[in-house]
């Protein structure tokens, strides 16, 4: 039995320790990555340094080089979608199938300063476009910041997907579905088993070999604002 207690304990601390990784506003506590990149020595004239911040830009986003391109050709009116160097200043992942899978969004502020690129990602949200199973589900989610599901248990992925069904359960035209609605397990109640469970349904929407690809994207980004 102690054995089993003790493993039960490491498994809390090291989700309750991966929700708490990702980066805070300290004055919002809203998740911000933040960063100052100094300059390469070789990257001195104007153009150099927005190729060199067009280059890094493909860290942050699943853009081509190709992609960022058209979009700076674009005849856009006024600022209000740029960045620094002609770059997007929101930025969409889609990981799944367009109807059924999850949606990462957040924006992108680049400032060039005389010592390096200050960069900040931040308003981080995801919504699904429907449910998991799309004939039963009809409206469209709304936007969540991450913040307000990272911190909520132990186990993300179980948030999120119950959070979807629980949207969802309007659309259903069973009585039934609407009795079965339940609150959210607390930290405490998602066993190993449970969180397996879960991860793997949300690997399942997001077509990702990777069980948790919220945590790689987090990884991601923590990289990108710590050096070119």
């Amino acid at each position: 039995m102690m054995p089993r207690l003790v493993l039960f304990c490491l498994f809390l601390l090291a989700y309750q320790s991966s929700a708490q990784d990702w980066p805070r506003n300290p004055k919002t506590g809203k998740i911000e990555f933040r960063g100052l990149l100094p300059w390469p020595p070789g990257v001195r004239t104007e153009a150099k340094r927005q190729a060199k911040v067009r280059q890094w830009y493909l860290k942050v986003t699943p853009y081509t080089a190709e992609n960022l391109r058209h979009f700076r050709e674009l005849k856009l009116s006024g600022a209000q979608f740029r960045t620094y160097a002609g770059l997007p200043n929101s930025v969409l992942w889609l990981f799944g199938e367009e109807a059924t899978g999850l949606f990462v969004l957040y924006s992108v502020n680049l400032q060039p300063t005389p010592r390096g690129l200050r960069c900040v990602v931040s308003h981080v949200r995801w919504n699904s476009g429907r449910g998991v199973t799309p004939h039963w589900a009809g409206g469209e989610l709304p936007e969540v910041p991450l913040e307000q599901v990272v911190n909520r248990n132990a186990s993300l992925a179980y948030t999120i997907v119950s959070y979807r069904d629980k949207q969802n359960l309007p659309y259903f035209q069973s009585d039934d579905a609407a009795e079965g609605a339940v609150d959210l397990l607390r930290a405490e109640q998602i066993t190993p088993k449970v969180d397996s469970v879960y991860r793997s349904l949300l690997a399942n929407i997001t077509n990702s070999p990777q069980q948790d690809v919220l945590e790689n994207l987090r990884r991601r980004l923590t990289a990108a604002v710590s050096g070119w």
